[in-house]
């Protein structure tokens, strides 16, 4: 096919609730990164400033700041207020002109957190695709601006197709038409052929714990993700305060509102020389290489990214059984999953794990199999690609 005979790409507008990075945000990244230039163009909103906007900026979409409210998970405050009634309707009613005038063929919002650009594109008469990364609750959400119901058939009735990262994702939003739902899980955020050979992760590994003081010959169980209620990082503190001998070490990496709390109690419990609280790892590769498990302690839970991550790497993962780590874990066979709040069963979990080295590499492996099958970022951009193109051409709800 010659030039002149070729398609021009699809234009598509997506919406991002964040420029920080997180599990939502790696997803878009991961599909900023990957999609087919001759397919698509692609051009990006983000709700603030943030390192994932130079990201989407190097990967040659075109980027702007359109400060989007967010009707989900909120802080309280004057500007948000202002934000939302002095801005909303005119970023919407800015941001349907624009999508008309350039002649966007769908527009795509990567969290149920925002919804400015759902409400435009319905305004411009374009096909819009919702992806929802979280579990759509109250105990998820302590700030809403309507009622969950509420939100929840909003985001099926302005959509032509509505996009879940697990089943557990997807059960809780009943109020969506399964004819507009897509399941989609998450992906890696690296390719296949970015992961060390055991060589490069030996020498990684050992780099990583020498330049954070932590001893080369113990268990390294990893903890990794924001430091939240949700995340639950005390309870992995005070279940290995209980776990027998002194053949491991806890390294926490992350940010976020309980930093502050859990390195007090880090400090209090007098565990200092075994616990270590990192600051966030931009590359999760390197943690993992040093790490000998990963630990997952979430109360709720969408999907969990970290949990695909060191199954990449070949770690084994312990991880409380909530909504998405179902699905990602088999018990026994690719990790170990604990119930929600079980206490005692998570350290007899992690004393197994810190304790059987031949289970671990059992674990690790079994995992990175099934990762690479379910979960290589190739294959999640290419069921994005479908999507936004069976919505472009499939017309409004």
């Amino acid at each position: 096919m010659n030039d002149s005979s070729r398609p021009e790409p699809l234009r598509i507008y997506c919406a991002a609730h964040s420029a920080e990075p997180g599990g939502a945000e790696w997803c878009l990244d991961t599909f900023l990164q990957g999609f087919d230039r001759t397919r698509f163009d692609v051009s990006v909103g983000f709700a603030a400033e943030g390192p994932m906007v130079a990201r989407a900026q190097a990967a040659g979409c075109r980027v702007e700041i359109p400060y989007f409210s967010w009707w989900l998970g909120y802080e309280r405050s004057w500007w948000y207020w202002k934000n939302l009634l002095g801005r909303g309707l005119f970023r919407i009613r800015r941001l349907a002109r624009t999508l008309r005038r350039e002649k966007v063929r769908a527009v795509y919002t990567n969290s149920a957190v925002v919804f400015e650009a759902a409400l435009a594109a319905r305004r411009a008469r374009v096909p819009h695709v919702w992806h929802v990364h979280e579990v759509l609750t109250p105990n998820y959400w302590p700030t809403r601006l309507l009622s969950l119901p509420a939100i929840r058939r909003r985001i099926g009735r302005w959509s032509v197709r509505v996009v879940f990262e697990s089943q557990a994702a997807r059960k809780a939003a009943p109020e969506v038409p399964s004819e507009k739902v897509a399941v989609v899980p998450n992906p890696v955020r690296f390719s296949r052929d970015a992961v060390p050979s055991p060589e490069q992760a030996r020498a990684a590994g050992q780099a990583f714990r020498r330049r954070h003081g932590i001893p080369l010959d113990k268990t390294l169980i990893l903890w990794l993700g924001r430091f939240s209620e949700r995340k639950d990082p005390l309870a992995a503190l005070e279940a290995f305060r209980r776990v027998n001998g002194d053949e491991a070490v806890l390294v926490f990496a992350g940010e976020g509102p309980l930093e502050t709390v859990l390195r007090e109690r880090i400090s209090e419990s007098g565990s200092s020389n075994r616990v270590f609280a990192l600051p966030f790892v931009h590359d999760v590769r390197e943690a993992l290489a040093a790490a000998d498990a990963l630990l997952l302690t979430s109360r709720e839970e969408s999907f969990g990214l970290v949990l695909v991550e060191a199954g990449a790497m070949a770690k084994p993962v312990v991880a409380t059984a909530t909504q998405g780590p179902r699905e990602i874990v088999s018990h026994d066979r690719t990790g170990l999953l604990v119930p929600p709040g079980d206490l005692g069963a998570l350290v007899g979990a992690l004393q197994r794990v810190i304790a059987d080295s031949a289970l671990r590499a059992r674990l690790g492996a079994a995992a990175q199999e099934h990762v690479w099958a379910e979960y290589d970022p190739a294959l999640y951009v290419e069921r994005l690609q479908s999507l936004l193109e069976s919505a472009a051409s499939g017309g409004l709800p």
